[in-house]
């Protein structure tokens, strides 16, 4: 069996220790961070809540304010909550919310 020799120049060896805390950091950001705590805004008092059949699938939606329709999609692991703020601030310009 051949034996091997690893030699490392001073370089590679400071270059490999950098690469090694980085990815120690990266996986403790990931992991180990505390969850953030925000606060969770109300929809405005106006709003109602109903349930929307369509197409054979129920969705749940929030409708307020009068005047032309402005429909807020939130993406994968959001909910609707996130946008009660800016419900409140376009139900002030007159537009409807759905």
């Amino acid at each position: 069996m051949h034996a091997f020799r690893i030699s490392m120049t001073r370089k590679t060896a400071v270059g490999f220790v950098y690469a090694l805390l980085a990815s120690i950091l990266t996986i403790t950001a990931m992991f180990g961070a505390s969850p953030a705590f925000a606060a969770i805004e109300p929809f405005p008092a106006d709003f109602k809540i109903q349930n929307i059949t369509v197409n054979g699938a129920t969705l749940h939606v929030r409708v307020g304010g009068k005047g032309p329709a402005v429909v807020l999609l939130h993406g994968f692991a959001d909910t609707g909550d996130m946008w009660a703020g800016v419900a409140a601030a376009v139900v002030a310009t007159l537009a409807q919310l759905s």
